[in-house]
């Protein structure tokens, strides 16, 4: 049996795994690439954020884009990445909260009710 997809959840965002389809209620993709930092891609895929989550140099998030196939880096989020993620009136504390609050949740695939529906 296949194992169920987890969304990820920030700030009330839910993201799919990259390469899922898009799901209506889902503000786009994430790929964990290691135990350091996320990546937060757009619904059209487009590479978005990076979330720097570890012990060495904290947790914040960063505005990301591809440039070649290569993953760049700003130093701070821009005015769009804080709005597409709902982050632009948080302080460095919320905004550190925001991500130690992450979780991770099972996909829904189908609604509540149409799963009724079958039964």
């Amino acid at each position: 049996m296949a194992q169920q997809p987890q969304a990820l959840i920030l700030n009330g965002l839910k993201f799919l795994p990259l390469g899922h389809p898009l799901v209506e209620g889902f503000h786009g993709f994430y790929a964990n690439l290691n135990e350091n930092g996320t990546h937060l891609y757009k619904p059209s895929g487009e590479l978005g954020a990076y979330i720097v989550n570890n012990a060495h140099q904290g947790q914040f998030i960063v505005t990301a884009s591809l440039h070649g196939g290569v993953p760049r880096y700003m130093f701070s989020t821009c005015s769009l990445t804080e709005k597409w993620l709902g982050i632009e009136s948080m302080g460095l504390c919320d905004l550190y909260d925001a991500i130690r609050a992450m979780r991770y949740e099972p996909v829904e695939t189908e609604s509540p009710q149409a799963a009724a529906e079958c039964a």
